[in-house]
C-alpha cells in the first residue's frame, strides 16, 4: 500500500541519517533506553540491546560524564534538555552528538519516557574548534606584533586595534573600538583615502600609502599604512586590516 510504502521510504531515511531516534522508560528514577531507530547501528556500531542496563552511561567521553548526569537531571527536572557530549562508537571512536530530548508524563504528572534525538555533530564542532584556535593563534600574532594593527570598516570606524597601536594612543585596547580614522586626517586626506579604499577589490585587494595623521595633543605623523580588503561573498568590501609601521 502506499501508506507501506511511504513508511518503509521514511525507515530507509532515518537509517541513512546522521540522526538517532531514540526512547528511555523512566524507572524509579533512572532513565532506561527502549528503542533507537535503525541509524543507530549504521552511525555508532551499537544496537539496542548494548546499550541497555546502564551501559550507555560507560559509552560517554569520560570528560563528558558529568554533563551526561547532568543532562539527566535536568530532564527529569525541567522536561526539556539539549546538550553536547562525545559518545563512543562501536569502533573506539568518539563522535560529538547533539541531544535533544522530551519527557512525556502522565495524567498524574509523573515521569513515562523521554523521546530524543541525537544529531552528529563532529564535523561541525571539529571544524569550530580549529577556527577557534586558529583565531587564538592569530590574536596572539597580533598581540604579539610590534605593528600597530587595525579593522576599520568601509566608513572608517575601526572594530579592533592591536596593543601596541594602543599604546600609542596612550589608550586600551578596547576604547580603540567605535573610533573614526576620518578625526585622524584634514577633510583633504579625508576624501583620498575613502576614495583609495573604494578602489579596492577582491582580485586587487592591497594597498600601500603614507599619510600624515593629526593626532589629539600631539604633532603630526607620518605613517605607512598597508591595507588589506576583506570582501563577502559578492565582492563587498565589508573590512579592511590595517598594518601601520611604527613610527620612529
Amino acid at each position: 500500500t502506499e501508506a507501506a510504502a511511504a513508511h518503509a521510504r521514511l525507515d530507509n531515511l532515518i537509517a541513512s541519517s546522521p540522526a538517532v531516534i531514540y526512547v528511555q522508560r523512566y524507572d524509579q528514577g533512572n532513565l532506561e533506553p527502549t528503542f533507537f531507530s535503525d541509524s543507530l547501528t549504521p552511525l555508532l556500531g551499537w544496537t539496542l540491546a548494548d546499550c541497555i542496563e546502564g551501559q550507555l552511561a560507560e559509552y560517554i567521553h569520560p570528560e563528558d560524564r558529568d554533563i551526561w548526569f547532568e543532562r539527566n537531571r535536568q530532564l527529569l527536572r525541567e522536561g526539556l534538555v539539549s546538550r553536547r557530549y562525545r559518545l563512543r562508537d562501536k569502533g573506539g571512536n568518539y563522535h560529538w552528538l547533539l541531544d535533544e530530548a522530551r519527557l512525556l508524563r502522565d495524567d498524574l504528572g509523573m515521569p513515562v519516557e523521554a523521546v530524543g534525538l541525537w544529531l552528529d555533530v563532529t564535523e561541525a564542532t571539529l571544524a569550530a574548534e580549529q577556527v577557534r584556535q586558529s583565531e587564538e593563534r592569530y590574536r596572539i600574532l597580533v598581540e604579539d606584533s610590534p605593528a600597530m594593527i587595525c579593522r576599520y570598516s568601509p566608513d572608517l570606524v575601526l572594530s579592533f586595534g592591536n596593543r601596541p597601536l594602543a599604546n600609542y594612543m596612550e589608550c586600551t585596547p578596547e576604547q580603540l573600538t567605535g573610533i573614526n580614522l576620518g578625526d585622524w586626517l584634514s577633510d583633504e586626506q579625508r576624501e583620498a583615502f575613502i576614495r583609495r579604499i573604494g578602489l579596492l577589490t577582491p582580485e586587487a585587494p592591497l594597498s600601500t600609502e603614507e599619510i600624515c595623521i593629526e593626532l589629539p595633543g600631539r604633532e603630526y605623523a607620518w605613517w605607512v599604512w598597508a591595507d588589506r580588503g576583506i570582501f563577502d561573498e559578492h565582492g563587498t568590501l565589508v573590512e579592511v586590516l590595517r598594518r601601520h609601521r611604527p613610527p620612529p
